[in-house]
């Protein structure tokens, strides 16, 4: 018999995905890793399949396959994780940069189906290449926005306010800041 779960948020899953799920079986000890750091509701470790020196994995410890499924305030708490082993590979490996990325969905290319953020150091001269590639997608940014703004719209109030837009007759260009909190979607 399979059993059903509820997460806190009620995303339906089985217990299966769950018992199945190789980052699971890490949070509650049931495969071996590499423990780098550790909160009450993150927890990061070394990839086993790393491409540079240091490649860490941060996950919830929880059971979300995504992080629209989570908690803004559980994943607020998995990013503080995510810059603190940062920080901490930065300064104990020597690394020159980072490439913090998370895929979100098989669509994004996600291989896992339990959120996590790979925090992998960069050295200079190292020859990884992650960059983005136009692959000759086109679009206006003015119709995307609008898009996007018509969206904003119609969602109810609680969630509009967490949306900070530029005003719509607005133009801004390089070192143009936006003042976060102070400009609305203007109608």
């Amino acid at each position: 018999m399979l059993l059903r779960m509820q997460n806190l948020i009620g995303i339906d899953m089985t217990s299966r995905e769950v018992d199945n799920c190789i980052f699971c079986k890490i949070v509650r000890g049931d495969a071996d890793y590499r423990m780098v750091a550790q909160s009450g509701s993150a927890l990061a470790f070394l990839d086993v399949h790393p491409i540079s020196e240091g490649h860490t994995l941060v996950i919830p410890k929880r059971h979300y396959a995504t992080m629209d499924e989570m908690p803004k305030e559980e994943y607020l708490a998995v990013q503080g994780l995510v810059k603190d082993v940062s920080e901490l590979l930065k300064d104990s490996l020597g690394a020159d940069g980072l490439n913090i990325t998370s895929a979100s969905g098989r669509a994004a290319g996600q291989e896992v189906g339990h959120l996590h953020i790979h925090v992998v150091p960069r050295y200079e001269n190292d020859g990884i290449r992650l960059r983005f590639h136009n692959r000759g997608f086109k679009s206006s940014l003015d119709e995307t926005l609008a898009r996007i703004r018509a969206h904003v719209r119609d969602v109810d109030d609680s969630r509009r306010r967490i949306f900070t837009m530029f005003r719509r007759d607005a133009h801004h260009h390089g070192s143009e800041r936006m003042e976060s909190g102070k400009r609305r979607l203007s109608a």
